[in-house]
């Protein structure tokens, strides 16, 4: 997943000293989390605060975010992002229901486009100044 992580960032092309910073955050959150692992998306998440936090401090704010605000996104089931991409599916349904009714008309789950927003907790979907405000 690294060479997929922002490519077209300067501090992400390979090789570098970001890559190698990513792998070791990566790695070392493995280590930390086994029961998580490597989940595909941490790696966007964990880009973003690396290139707002340093090093360390990213892998620390990702174990707390992975262990404290989403618990049950980056898990075998995914039990928390189920949850989270039902809840939007329903808020959608409620706050756009022209949208609902077309992508119900092309059999097209919201779940399945809005589980990668979630789970990279939208490190892929918005440009960097809205991303940080957001989180």
């Amino acid at each position: 997943d690294l060479p997929r992580t922002f490519p077209s960032h300067p501090l992400f092309r390979s090789p570098g000293p970001a890559p190698a910073a990513l792998r070791r955050i990566l790695r070392a959150h493995a280590l930390f989390n086994p029961s998580v692992g490597y989940c595909q998306s941490l790696n966007f998440v964990a880009a973003v605060l690396f290139l707002v936090a340093g090093e360390e401090p990213a892998f620390w704010i990702l174990a707390a975010v992975c262990a404290r605000t989403l618990p049950d996104y980056h898990t075998h089931t995914m039990a928390g992002l189920r949850i989270d991409t039902a809840a939007f599916g329903t808020v959608v349904a409620a706050a756009l229901p022209e949208l609902h009714s077309h992508l119900e008309s092309i059999e097209l789950p919201l779940e399945i486009v809005s589980s990668q927003w979630f789970l990279c907790l939208f490190a892929t979907a918005l440009p960097t100044p809205p991303l940080l405000r957001l989180w």
